[in-house]
């Protein structure tokens, strides 16, 4: 996204920020939280209560122990949809990345949507299909014939049409499903 280097500062605001920011808010900081707003954004580190040294992200060259200047400006901006996924954003000061910025590190846990098995189609018992077949044959004859009277459409739109009379011609035919047989035997 950029470097804003924006202080969000503390102080909860809407669902965008939360309250455990650090320090007092900049300019950059209010666009940075504008730019959330309009971007339907949470900033994530803002949400979770922490001690100051898991909230600071940048330590200033000039710091020393009597001169302390540690500030927040590094965020995990996250789209507010996802914002529950979340469980922490932290940032780890020991770590060794040869910068002035501390590691900033967010735990997301992804729920994936199951998909689920489209309905299986019954099974049309054949036996029942060949007893009736002139019947079925005489009823698709019937709506065909009436049907197909305009000439003039593509062979895709024929096709649909041919294909549609025949489920709904063999939707009549009536519907089992093959009873599964004991495998124990009586004996």
């Amino acid at each position: 996204m950029g470097d804003w280097n924006a202080k969000v500062g503390e102080g909860r605001e809407d669902k965008t920020v939360g309250p455990f920011g650090l320090g007092e808010r900049n300019e950059r900081g209010d666009r940075f939280v504008e730019f959330c707003k309009e971007n339907d954004a949470c900033i994530m580190n803002t949400f979770f209560k922490l001690p100051n040294r898991r909230l600071y992200t940048w330590t200033s060259p000039l710091h020393n122990s009597s001169h302390v200047v540690r500030n927040q400006i590094d965020y995990i901006a996250i789209n507010s949809r996802y914002r529950n996924s979340v469980r922490s954003a932290k940032t780890y000061p020991s770590g060794d990345i040869n910068s002035d910025h501390n590691v900033l590190v967010a735990e997301i846990r992804l729920r994936f949507k199951v998909e689920r098995k489209s309905k299986r189609n019954e099974k049309i018992d054949l036996n029942d299909l060949i007893k009736n077949k002139e019947k079925i044959s005489k009823i698709l004859e019937k709506k065909l014939e009436t049907n197909i009277e305009d000439r003039d459409e593509n062979i895709e739109h024929k096709w649909e049409h041919i294909k549609s009379n025949i489920q709904e011609v063999m939707g009549t035919v009536k519907k089992q499903r093959l009873k599964k047989k004991h495998w124990m035997t009586d004996e």
